[in-house]
C-alpha cells in the first residue's frame, strides 16, 4: 500500500501493514506482543497520556501511550478481552465530552452574545445552556460518535479537555454578523485565550500541535454542521 504509515509511530509501511487488527509497523506490533508478557498496569506516562496525540517515533518511546495507541487503532487478541472492555467503558466518557462540545456549538451559533458575555464578563449562562442541550442530545448521532472516537484516539485526558474546548470556541468566527460585532467578539476571544493559556499552558509542543490540529478540525465541523445555514442566509 503506497504511502501507508504506522498509525502509532508514523513509520512508512512496506508489505504487510495490518497486524493484530491494526495498521502498524513490525516494531510496534512486536511491542504489542511483548506487552502481553508484562505488567501493563506498571506502564506510566509523565505527559498526561498525550505523547501520541499524533503518530511519532518520539511519542512511541512512552510505553503507556504506545500500548494505549495499539488498543485504540484496533489491535487486539484474546488475552486482552478484559482490557478492551475497560477501554470500551471509558468510551462513554468521550461521548459525554462530544455532547458537551455539541452543546457549545449550538449555543454559540444561536446566541454569540452569550459567548461574548462569558469571555468579557465571566457570565456562565452559556455554560448552563450548553449543558442543558448536551444532556438532551442523542448520543448515537454520527458526528457525536465520530468526535468521541477522535477524542479517544488522540488520548484527550478529561482534565485537559477544557484547554481544547477553550481553544475551539475562541477560534469560532461569526461571519453572518456585522463587521463591528465580529471584531468585538474576535478581540474578546484573542484576549481571553491568551489569558487562559497563560494559566493553563500546554504541557509541550507536541500537545500544542495536537490541540491546534483538533481545533482546526472542529472549526470545519462547526461551519459544516452549525454555521453554514446562517452564512448562506446572511448572503441572501
Amino acid at each position: 500500500m503506497s504511502g501507508c504509515r504506522c498509525k502509532i509511530c508514523g513509520r512508512s509501511l512496506r508489505g504487510v501493514y495490518v497486524r493484530y487488527g491494526g495498521q502498524a509497523c513490525s516494531a510496534c506490533a512486536s511491542f504489542f506482543v511483548r506487552s502481553l508478557e508484562r505488567e501493563i498496569k506498571n506502564y506510566t506516562c509523565g505527559n498526561n497520556n498525550l505523547c501520541l496525540a499524533m503518530p511519532s517515533q518520539i511519542g512511541a518511546q512512552c510505553q503507556k501511550c504506545r500500548f494505549q495507541k495499539c488498543v485504540d487503532i484496533g489491535m487486539t487478541c484474546t488475552a486482552f478481552v478484559k482490557y478492551i472492555c475497560k477501554t470500551e467503558e471509558s468510551y462513554a466518557e468521550y461521548i459525554i465530552l462530544a455532547k458537551k462540545l455539541n452543546g457549545l456549538f449550538i449555543t454559540c451559533t444561536e446566541n454569540p452574545q452569550l459567548l461574548l458575555n462569558h469571555l468579557v464578563l465571566g457570565d456562565i449562562e452559556i455554560l448552563e445552556k450548553s449543558k442543558s442541550i448536551a444532556e438532551s442530545f442523542h448520543e448515537n448521532s454520527a458526528y457525536i460518535q465520530s468526535w468521541a472516537k477522535l477524542f479517544q484516539t488522540n488520548q484527550i485526558e478529561i482534565n485537559t479537555i477544557h484547554i481544547l474546548f477553550y481553544s475551539i470556541v475562541c477560534n469560532i468566527q461569526f461571519q453572518w454578523l456585522s463587521t463591528a460585532d465580529q471584531d468585538m467578539i474576535f478581540k474578546a476571544q484573542q484576549k481571553s485565550i491568551e489569558q487562559h493559556l497563560q494559566k493553563q499552558a500546554y504541557k509541550n509542543k507536541e500537545m500544542k500541535r495536537g490541540f491546534d490540529k483538533l481545533t482546526k478540525f472542529f472549526q470545519n465541523q462547526y461551519y459544516k454542521y452549525f454555521a453554514l445555514e446562517k452564512l448562506e442566509n446572511s448572503e441572501v
